[in-house]
């Protein structure tokens, strides 16, 4: 169980970092490309450390950010403020775990 925690913690605290040149390269074009169609209420699978939350146009109206990692979340709520979207929620929910009923978004986005 520790040895998960940190792992946890070293791949949330190195991600970005890791990232940093393919986002530059072509990353960051792509998201920015597919986020553009966003629309309504948004539910990001796996947000991650939020590297999506810049890309999200205004006509985004409620956005719920589902992290099951820990580690990530906290760097996502850091993030989110930097980046506000008129409403956001961070849930901890998995791919395989959505407590959200049918229908219940406009869009629904996952990347990487």
């Amino acid at each position: 169980m520790l040895i998960k925690q940190i792992r946890s913690f070293l791949i949330a605290q190195s991600y970005d970092f890791a990232m940093r040149s393919t986002e530059k390269r072509c990353l960051q074009q792509w998201r920015k490309e597919l986020l553009c169609h966003a629309d309504g209420e948004v539910l990001e699978i796996g947000a991650g450390t939020g590297i999506n939350l810049p890309h999200y146009p205004a006509t985004v109206s409620r956005l719920v950010l589902s992290e099951p990692d820990q580690q990530m979340r906290q760097k996502l709520s850091k993030i989110v403020a930097l980046h506000p979207v008129q409403k956001t929620e961070i849930t901890s929910w998995g791919a395989d775990n959505i407590a959200a009923t049918d229908h219940s978004f406009d869009t629904i986005i996952s990347t990487l």
